[in-house]
């Protein structure tokens, strides 16, 4: 395990989502919602998320949260 920390740019177009912080807006914890990366970004609480992030040729393509129950 590496605690080497790592900045990656995050591909044009990649899709983000979100669940748990997008619950307020869907009614659910468990209903991906689209998101931009300055929307995600401003997302209040956003340290207490768990996200799965695709890496392909040193970007980033994807964002996604976990959802935890």
């Amino acid at each position: 395990t590496s605690r080497l920390l790592r900045t990656l740019p995050v591909a044009p177009g990649a899709p983000i989502t979100v669940n748990v912080h997008g619950a307020a807006e869907s009614g659910s914890s468990t209903t991906n919602l689209p998101r931009t990366l300055s929307q995600l970004a401003a997302t209040d609480g956003l340290q207490d998320g768990v996200f799965w992030l695709t890496v392909a040729d040193g970007r980033v393509t994807r964002i996604a949260e976990q959802y935890l129950p």
